[in-house]
């Protein structure tokens, strides 16, 4: 009979204990911050998939310029080239001319910074990436991590499942009760 009384207060406080789970788990279920977390980090993703478009595109203009930029070095290092000319001893463009390697050397160092630019840009843009795909990973584990059951049918499954443990206690006890008294009435 102690055993079957036993049963039934265990039971009971299991049953106290998962209500209250349950009360914690509607809390966070699908429509409240849960949701609302998985929403935020699917917007990031997309958010890091447009910015990842810009990082690209700012690359490959860095890049463009730093190409220009040595473009325009060369052809200034051509044209200071063209001034130094000597007339009859004398040089009249070469103030001139080493303008033009000031801007030659200017451009070129130029140059170096946009690659040097183009580079992080580009790593930049790897970087994002990843994290873009982490975002996305995370949004749909988020979003198929939602309870499986419906809660109700969740909480009728698992008391059922209390009955039936409830079974063994409440024959025990009725046995016990049934034996006590024939016990009683044998003596």
């Amino acid at each position: 009979m102690l055993f079957g009384a036993t049963g039934i207060v265990l039971l009971a406080l299991v049953a106290i204990v998962l209500e209250d789970a349950f009360r914690q788990i509607e809390v966070i279920d699908t429509s409240g911050p849960l949701a609302q977390a998985t929403s935020a980090i699917g917007d990031a993703a997309d958010a890091m998939a447009g910015f990842g478009t810009s990082i690209g595109e700012a690359e490959r203009s860095a890049t463009s310029a730093a190409t220009t930029s040595r473009n325009a070095s060369a052809t200034a290092t051509r044209l200071a080239d063209s001034m130094s000319l000597s007339f009859f001893g004398a040089q009249p463009f070469l103030p001139l001319a080493q303008s033009f390697r000031q801007q030659a050397t200017d451009l070129d160092a130029m140059a170096k910074d946009l690659d040097g630019l183009g580079a992080a840009l580009h790593q930049n843009e790897s970087d994002i990436s990843r994290l873009r795909a982490d975002l996305a990973d995370l949004h749909s584990r988020l979003g198929s991590s939602g309870v499986p059951l419906p809660l109700g049918m969740l909480r009728l499954l698992i008391g059922l499942v209390l009955l039936w443990l409830a079974v063994p206690a409440i024959a025990s006890l009725a046995f016990g009760t049934w034996l006590l008294r024939a016990n009683a009435r044998g003596a």
